[in-house]
Protein backbone atom coordinates (compact mmCIF):
# COMPACT_ATOMS: atom_id res chain seq x y z
CA UNK A 1 0.00 0.00 0.00
CA UNK A 2 0.92 3.28 -1.05
CA UNK A 3 1.84 5.95 2.41
CA UNK A 4 -0.78 8.37 0.32
CA UNK A 5 -3.69 9.30 2.44
CA UNK A 6 -6.32 11.60 1.92
CA UNK A 7 -9.45 12.81 3.33
CA UNK A 8 -12.54 12.12 1.51
CA UNK A 9 -13.40 16.47 2.25
CA UNK A 10 -10.68 17.84 0.68
CA UNK A 11 -8.95 16.02 -2.20
CA UNK A 12 -6.28 17.32 -4.48
CA UNK A 13 -6.42 16.51 -7.68
CA UNK A 14 -2.58 16.22 -8.05
CA UNK A 15 -0.33 15.89 -5.45
CA UNK A 16 3.76 14.39 -4.51
CA UNK A 17 3.89 10.76 -3.51
CA UNK A 18 7.70 9.19 -2.86
CA UNK A 19 8.61 12.35 -5.26
CA UNK A 20 6.12 11.68 -7.65
CA UNK A 21 3.12 13.73 -9.35
CA UNK A 22 0.19 11.35 -8.55
CA UNK A 23 -3.34 11.44 -8.39
CA UNK A 24 -6.10 9.65 -7.04
CA UNK A 25 -9.54 7.42 -7.84
CA UNK A 26 -10.95 9.35 -5.11
CA UNK A 27 -9.78 12.81 -6.89
CA UNK A 28 -10.79 11.45 -10.12
CA UNK A 29 -14.49 10.57 -8.83
CA UNK A 30 -14.82 13.99 -7.67
CA UNK A 31 -13.29 15.84 -10.89
CA UNK A 32 -15.42 13.90 -13.24
CA UNK A 33 -18.33 13.82 -11.06
CA UNK A 34 -18.77 9.89 -10.55
CA UNK A 35 -19.24 7.93 -7.97
CA UNK A 36 -16.06 6.51 -5.98
CA UNK A 37 -17.48 3.09 -6.55
CA UNK A 38 -17.01 3.29 -10.05
CA UNK A 39 -13.97 4.69 -10.71
CA UNK A 40 -12.54 1.99 -8.37
CA UNK A 41 -14.41 -0.56 -10.24
CA UNK A 42 -12.54 0.93 -13.49
CA UNK A 43 -8.95 0.88 -12.09
CA UNK A 44 -9.51 -2.54 -10.91
CA UNK A 45 -10.44 -3.85 -14.07
CA UNK A 46 -8.92 -1.66 -16.47
CA UNK A 47 -7.16 -4.19 -19.37
CA UNK A 48 -4.01 -2.94 -18.99
CA UNK A 49 -0.42 -5.62 -18.49
CA UNK A 50 0.29 -6.50 -14.95
CA UNK A 51 3.84 -4.68 -15.35
CA UNK A 52 1.85 -1.52 -16.21
CA UNK A 53 -0.40 -1.47 -13.66
CA UNK A 54 2.30 -2.18 -10.88
CA UNK A 55 4.01 0.70 -12.67
CA UNK A 56 1.24 3.11 -12.37
CA UNK A 57 -1.46 1.91 -10.00
CA UNK A 58 -0.70 1.40 -5.97
CA UNK A 59 -3.68 0.28 -3.73
CA UNK A 60 -4.01 3.06 -0.90
CA UNK A 61 -6.32 4.41 1.80
CA UNK A 62 -8.49 7.37 2.83
CA UNK A 63 -10.61 8.81 5.60
CA UNK A 64 -14.34 9.13 4.21
CA UNK A 65 -17.07 11.36 5.65
CA UNK A 66 -17.76 8.97 8.58
CA UNK A 67 -14.32 8.63 9.55
CA UNK A 68 -13.62 5.34 8.47
CA UNK A 69 -10.69 3.92 6.57
CA UNK A 70 -11.12 3.50 2.99
CA UNK A 71 -9.69 1.73 -0.22
CA UNK A 72 -8.33 3.69 -3.28
CA UNK A 73 -5.68 3.74 -5.82
CA UNK A 74 -2.78 5.91 -6.30
CA UNK A 75 -2.04 6.55 -9.57
CA UNK A 76 0.26 7.64 -11.98
CA UNK A 77 0.23 10.41 -14.94
CA UNK A 78 -0.15 7.36 -17.27
CA UNK A 79 -1.68 5.21 -15.05
CA UNK A 80 -4.62 8.34 -14.62
CA UNK A 81 -4.57 9.08 -18.33
CA UNK A 82 -5.05 5.04 -19.14
CA UNK A 83 -7.86 5.03 -16.74
CA UNK A 84 -9.80 8.26 -18.02
CA UNK A 85 -9.58 7.37 -21.80
CA UNK A 86 -12.26 4.59 -20.99
CA UNK A 87 -14.43 7.04 -19.18
CA UNK A 88 -18.03 8.42 -21.05
CA UNK A 89 -19.51 11.36 -19.88
CA UNK A 90 -19.90 14.92 -20.67
CA UNK A 91 -16.43 15.54 -17.98
CA UNK A 92 -14.79 12.91 -19.90
CA UNK A 93 -15.13 14.04 -23.16
CA UNK A 94 -14.14 17.64 -22.32
CA UNK A 95 -11.19 16.21 -20.67
CA UNK A 96 -10.55 14.26 -23.62
CA UNK A 97 -10.96 16.95 -26.03
CA UNK A 98 -8.36 19.15 -24.00
CA UNK A 99 -6.10 16.32 -24.14
CA UNK A 100 -6.54 16.54 -27.78
CA UNK A 101 -5.68 19.55 -28.65
CA UNK A 102 -2.76 19.80 -25.81
CA UNK A 103 -1.06 17.16 -27.49
CA UNK A 104 -1.60 18.92 -30.63
CA UNK A 105 -0.56 22.30 -29.14
CA UNK A 106 2.60 20.52 -28.36
CA UNK A 107 3.22 18.50 -31.38
CA UNK A 108 2.74 21.99 -33.50
CA UNK A 109 5.54 23.50 -31.22
CA UNK A 110 7.22 20.83 -31.44
CA UNK A 111 7.39 20.56 -35.18
CA UNK A 112 8.17 24.37 -35.15
CA UNK A 113 11.37 23.86 -33.49
CA UNK A 114 12.42 21.61 -35.44
CA UNK A 115 11.47 23.43 -38.27
CA UNK A 116 13.60 26.66 -36.85
CA UNK A 117 16.33 24.02 -35.86
CA UNK A 118 16.54 22.26 -39.01
CA UNK A 119 16.71 25.74 -40.72
CA UNK A 120 19.30 27.39 -38.39
CA UNK A 121 21.74 24.32 -39.04
CA UNK A 122 21.19 24.44 -42.67
CA UNK A 123 22.23 27.94 -42.60
CA UNK A 124 25.17 27.46 -40.60
CA UNK A 125 25.86 24.41 -42.46
CA UNK A 126 26.27 26.46 -45.47
CA UNK A 127 28.26 29.11 -44.24
CA UNK A 128 30.94 26.52 -42.75
CA UNK A 129 31.35 24.61 -46.37
CA UNK A 130 31.08 28.17 -48.02
CA UNK A 131 33.94 28.94 -45.59
CA UNK A 132 35.83 25.61 -45.45
CA UNK A 133 35.26 25.87 -49.78
CA UNK A 134 37.11 29.85 -49.37
CA UNK A 135 39.94 28.79 -47.78
CA UNK A 136 40.30 25.74 -49.48
CA UNK A 137 40.84 27.56 -52.77
CA UNK A 138 42.58 30.43 -50.47
CA UNK A 139 45.24 27.48 -49.22
CA UNK A 140 45.82 25.91 -52.82
CA UNK A 141 46.01 29.74 -54.54
CA UNK A 142 49.01 30.86 -52.11
CA UNK A 143 50.65 27.30 -52.44
CA UNK A 144 50.45 27.31 -56.38
CA UNK A 145 51.49 31.20 -56.36
CA UNK A 146 54.69 30.51 -53.47
CA UNK A 147 55.60 26.79 -55.73
CA UNK A 148 54.59 27.49 -59.31
CA UNK A 149 53.97 31.41 -60.07
CA UNK A 150 56.39 33.18 -57.73
CA UNK A 151 59.37 31.01 -58.79
CA UNK A 152 58.54 30.71 -62.18
CA UNK A 153 57.78 34.64 -62.59
CA UNK A 154 60.70 35.60 -60.47
CA UNK A 155 63.00 34.00 -63.06
CA UNK A 156 61.40 35.42 -65.70
CA UNK A 157 61.50 38.78 -64.41
CA UNK A 158 65.29 38.27 -64.14
CA UNK A 159 65.54 36.99 -67.56
CA UNK A 160 63.63 40.15 -68.84
CA UNK A 161 66.24 42.34 -66.11
CA UNK A 162 69.33 41.22 -67.87
CA UNK A 163 67.98 41.86 -71.41
CA UNK A 164 66.99 45.78 -70.00
CA UNK A 165 70.15 45.75 -68.17
CA UNK A 166 72.39 46.97 -71.45
CA UNK A 167 69.59 49.42 -72.53
CA UNK A 168 69.42 51.03 -68.83
CA UNK A 169 73.21 51.25 -68.55
CA UNK A 170 73.19 53.19 -72.09
CA UNK A 171 70.59 54.91 -71.36
CA UNK A 172 72.33 56.48 -68.33
CA UNK A 173 75.32 56.96 -70.34
CA UNK A 174 76.22 60.70 -70.34
CA UNK A 175 76.53 60.92 -73.64
CA UNK A 176 72.76 59.49 -74.13
CA UNK A 177 71.83 62.60 -72.23
CA UNK A 178 71.71 66.16 -73.56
Amino acid sequence: MSSLTANANSVEFVSIDGGEPRTTTLAVAKKFGKRHTEVLRAARNIDCSDDFRQRNFASADYVDAQGKKRQMFSMTKDGFIFLVMGFTGKAAAEFKEWYINEFNRMADKLNGNIGTLIERHNAKSGILKKGKAIASDSGYNLWFFGQVVNPKTETELKEIEKELQPLLTGFNDAKLIK
